[in-house]
């Protein structure tokens, strides 16, 4: 529950989701906007090439997945990297992380709960 002062002062209306993230002591709240989605997290293990990163992200876009937050980085430079996002999905998330799972350059899906 976040206090009403605070509510005010970002401009959240009672009852608004919101995604907490948080990077060492900085939180950053996202309004989780629109109509009622399931919110879903993934971390995506992939090799370290260019354009990989941009090749998930506009198959995520065309499967209607909704990224609200990311972060990105490399495990091992020009072999492997991960990609740990968060969205909105009101389809069959399962199946959705099925189809990422056959794509030739991830090599792991991990659905987050």
């Amino acid at each position: 529950m976040i206090p009403s002062g605070i509510r005010q002062a970002l401009g959240l209306e009672p009852g608004v989701e919101v995604l907490v993230g948080v990077d060492g002591k900085i939180a950053t709240l996202s309004p989780v906007l629109g109509p009622r989605s399931t919110v879903y997290s993934m971390r995506i293990i992939m090799g370290d090439k260019p354009g990989s990163l941009a090749k998930i992200a506009a198959f995520l876009s065309k499967e209607g997945f909704d990224i609200i937050m990311s972060e990105s980085r490399s495990l091992e430079r020009e072999r492997s990297a991960e990609w740990d996002v968060t969205g909105k999905y009101s389809g069959d998330f399962s199946s959705l992380a099925g189809k990422l799972r056959k794509l030739e350059f991830i090599t792991q899906v991990i659905v987050k709960k």
